[in-house]
């Protein structure tokens, strides 16, 4: 149930992303590995991620997931960028208590590197969000993890081939690099805010689409999963 309310605003923040506007066809410093804590309770995890800012539908994802019986969360990035709140939104998000991965948006809020990586729109509200984080909430953005771990999957914001390159993941040669570095059965993404799945089964990687996904047979293939 990861936020994808903004779509549109959010995935062309690259300047060189054209590649990524593409529809899928379906057929820093601390970026060591999260392990992932011993109290995270077995059962339903609700997965979150992107939500750049965007308190109220941060709030929503949230009473959705705890109403459909989530006993656990895990966030995959983006926590701030764009949307007007990015304080309260990493407040919460650290109140769930959950593992969290960086992602760009964090990564260049949260440190004085220039902005040219983003479009002029992206790199407006990055330099706003620079000047409204909390000092508190800077340094925290900037202590996450890129990789992140919860039982029986791994965690990445872009992807775990380089995950500092920020790489979209989205097609079939892309999620072979991803693969190659997944040592989970599965691992949950974000950074596209496009729903997608890959199946990796030996050398073969296929991409399927969400809507009728389905946990895939043999048992040792591997999945990364966009929610």
């Amino acid at each position: 149930m990861q936020d994808n309310s903004l779509t549109d605003a959010g995935f062309d923040d690259h300047r060189g992303s054209e590649v990524a506007k593409q529809p899928v066809e379906t057929e820093r410093v601390a970026g060591s590995c999260q392990k992932p804590p011993e109290t995270v309770p077995h059962g339903l995890t609700a997965i979150v991620g992107d939500i750049h800012g965007n308190l109220e539908a941060l709030e929503a994802v949230v009473k959705d997931a705890n109403e459909q019986g989530a006993t656990a969360f895990a966030c995959l990035g983006d926590i701030v960028g764009y949307g007007a709140n990015p304080n309260k939104c990493c407040e919460l998000i650290r109140s769930l208590g959950c593992p969290v991965v960086l992602g760009n948006h964090d990564y260049f809020a949260s440190n004085p590197i220039p902005l040219g990586w983003f479009n002029p729109v992206a790199a407006e509200a990055l330099q706003w969000t620079r000047e409204t984080l909390s000092p508190e909430h800077r340094d925290w953005l900037r202590g996450l993890p890129f990789v992140a771990e919860i039982p029986g999957a791994q965690l990445v914001h872009a992807s775990l081939d380089d995950p500092e390159a920020w790489h979209y993941l989205l097609f079939e040669d892309v999620a072979a690099a991803h693969f190659a570095k997944q040592t989970a059965r599965l691992c949950f993404v974000g950074h596209t805010h496009i729903p997608v799945a890959f199946v990796a089964n030996g050398t073969t990687v296929v991409a399927a689409s969400l809507s009728a996904f389905h946990i895939p047979e043999p048992l040792d293939a591997k999945l990364v999963v966009n929610p």
